[in-house]
């Protein structure tokens, strides 16, 4: 089993915070919640993320997923 984890970190817009999103690619502009605060959804660019890769132990308590547009 693989400990390791990839995904795109980013500063939240919310609480300006580092957050991992849990994504396989990046679209032109997506929308994230804040881990703190899943109600709050702001809209990102894709050059607002940079890829990490690296342990999941390390990332586990902040990783969110895309909202889908309502």
């Amino acid at each position: 089993m693989s400990r390791t984890y990839g995904g795109y970190l980013f500063i939240c817009k919310v609480c300006g915070e580092v957050h991992l999103l849990d994504a396989e690619k990046l679209h032109r502009v997506m929308y994230v919640p804040c881990i703190r605060n899943r109600c709050a959804v702001k809209k990102y660019k894709k050059s607002d993320f940079d890829y990490w890769h690296g342990l999941y132990y390390d990332v586990f308590d902040i990783i969110v997923k895309e909202e889908k547009k309502k």
